[in-house]
């Protein structure tokens, strides 16, 4: 950290890593100590030397540094950015680069000195941010550790007070019994949380001094459009948001403003990750606004879509945000015409079906919420979303997608509960690339018995589709793969439906004459019983027809109605 630093920062950065492996050790100088002077010296000497291309990751492992050696951390740190701010020569109080611009028209600065300030108050806010970054952790991690510490040696010397300690430590342990989770620690917890909601952002304190400066840049670009000044202070920003819910809460729109106008894509990308770490600490904050990230998906950039991808799959497998229907963007990024992308795009949902095989091994929970988490409820919304017409995928790109995420639905009751929610699916389809979407899902699935059955109840939802040749190829398609392993009594059933499909994609499912009542008959043909039931339903069909398509009900929940009768 000597003369030697100062001509080469990089050499003080490699420093503060050595440094920093005394951390581990629990040792903690004074705030006085020279390691710390010898560092603020370095970060101001070099503040305003651009030449000096290492002088940020200096200054992000010297506050690391600070924290992790410093008695008072936060002491030193507020003496580094006072001193920063004073040699950056910035006044707080007024616009830095208006007054600057104003300076300029009157007394005919130069462009370099107008750009030269803009990347050292560029240095200042992203200083800010690493301070704030790590007061917040310093606060909740190594504070409230403390705080614990003491609470517990007090109550020690209680106990070695007290005439008989068994009695006292029974009575104690009693209590504590009765408070569970956070009540436990609601004193220790309650400081941290006002001095962060509150105190740290006051205007008197060392970051709340720097919000307005670092709104001011977010607020205005076409003002400030230095690209740097634009990333440190969109950083610090965020950085800041995590200290408070209460600012994060006030600025929040301003962020997502920034993701989605923002002309820089490292800007873009760096939002993401910001954005991902305000969903950790403010989850309901920050929930509402997710459908943003998804739409990050699709940026032009390269580095965007990454940085979105990654953030949304660590979110995702690690149970912070809810899986809704949006996870169908995730799987387009199958067919992104990078390869890193569509692999890792793989690579998540492979994890995520392993997440979820491995849940179903858990007997804590009731079986419906693991049901609520698995892939495979997951994908008849996936399947919906993708053939919208409002998307502009592929039959290519959509079948290959589908084919990876069938492949791993391997149970038959998750089989069973895709064919019937497949088959509903296509009473709200609209177009005829919908039907053949889903005959094509459909089309993937092996069939079992129950599968066979699940199809025949649910005919009523696609007979008329089935006039479709692409429809009823895959139908087809179907009957084939089936009969290949089929037991003799499948055979039979597998016959019946291919005659039915037969029947139907040759009469026609809109002509007149094929109405729910006649194809219901087709399908309950072969035992007298369910003949003779038939028969009576052809004769009350005038007057229940029309009950029938308005309720939408089964024709073997009819039956059953009419014999009760």
């Amino acid at each position: 950290l000597g003369s030697r630093a100062q001509r080469s920062p990089l050499l003080a950065v490699f420093t503060c890593y050595a440094l920093q492996r005394l951390i581990q050790k629990g040792i903690r100088l004074p705030t006085s100590h020279v390691i710390f002077t010898r560092l603020t010296e370095l970060l101001v000497t070099g503040l305003t030397d651009l030449s000096l291309s290492h002088w940020q990751p200096l200054a992000e492992q010297a506050v690391i540094t600070i924290y992790g050696l410093a008695d008072q951390p936060d002491v030193v740190c507020e003496h580094l950015l006072q001193q920063l701010l004073t040699a950056s020569g910035v006044d707080l109080c007024l616009n830095p680069i208006a007054t600057s611009s104003q300076a300029q028209e009157g007394a005919g600065l130069e462009e370099a000195e107008l750009e030269l300030q803009s990347l050292v108050l560029a240095r200042l806010l992203g200083c800010v941010g690493n301070v704030a970054q790590q007061q917040l952790v310093y606060l909740e991690v190594t504070v409230s550790k403390e705080l614990k510490r003491q609470k517990q040696d007090e109550h020690e010397k209680t106990l070695k007070k007290d005439v008989n300690p068994k009695k006292v430590e029974t009575t104690v342990s009693e209590e504590e019994l009765m408070l569970t989770g956070a009540t436990a620690d609601d004193p220790e917890t309650e400081l941290i949380k006002r001095l962060c909601e509150v105190e740290l952002l006051e205007e008197t304190n060392m970051f709340g001094k720097f919000v307005p400066v670092i709104l001011n840049v977010c607020h205005d670009p076409s003002l400030f459009c230095c690209p740097t000044l634009q990333t440190a202070a969109t950083l610090s920003l965020a950085k800041l948001m995590l200290i408070s819910s209460r600012f994060c809460e006030q600025q929040l729109q301003l962020l997502v403003t920034i993701l989605e106008k923002s002309p820089l894509s490292a800007i873009r990308a760096n939002t993401i990750v910001c954005l991902a770490d305000l969903m950790v600490r403010f989850p309901n904050l920050v929930e509402p606004w997710t459908i943003h990230l998804y739409n990050r998906l699709r940026d032009e950039s390269e580095m965007v879509r990454k940085s979105t991808l990654v953030s949304l799959s660590h979110l995702i497998l690690n149970d912070m945000i809810k899986v809704k229907g949006q996870i169908s963007e995730i799987a387009l990024c199958m067919e992104d015409p990078s390869n890193n992308i569509a692999d890792f795009s793989r690579l998540f949902f492979h994890e995520l079906a392993k997440k979820v095989m491995q849940s179903h091994h858990i007997t804590l929970y009731p079986t419906h919420i693991l049901q609520g988490n698995s892939l495979y409820n997951l994908l008849p919304d996936v399947i919906s979303r993708l053939s919208e017409p409002d998307n502009s995928i592929s039959t290519s790109s959509f079948q290959s997608i589908m084919r990876y995420l069938f492949s791993f639905i391997k149970k038959d009751r998750q089989t069973e509960s895709l064919v019937e929610k497949l088959c509903h699916r296509f009473r709200t389809t609209r177009l005829e690339k919908q039907w053949v979407d889903l005959c094509f899902c459909l089309a993937q699935l092996p069939y079992t018995e129950r599968c066979l059955h699940k199809l025949q109840d649910n005919m009523n939802c696609y007979q008329d589709k089935l006039h479709n040749d692409d429809v009823y190829k895959y139908f087809t398609n179907i009957v084939i793969q089936t009969k290949k392993f089929a037991k003799p009594e499948v055979k039979l059933l597998v016959e019946e439906l291919e005659q039915q499909w037969k029947t139907l994609h040759d009469r026609g499912a809109t002509d007149s004459s094929s109405s729910p009542g006649s194809i219901a008959v087709q399908q309950t043909r072969g035992s007298t019983v369910k003949k003779s039931v038939a028969r009576r339903r052809r004769k009350l069909q005038p007057l229940k027809e029309h009950n029938l398509a308005e309720h939408d009900i089964s024709p073997s929940i009819q039956h059953k109605k009419r014999i009760s009768h």
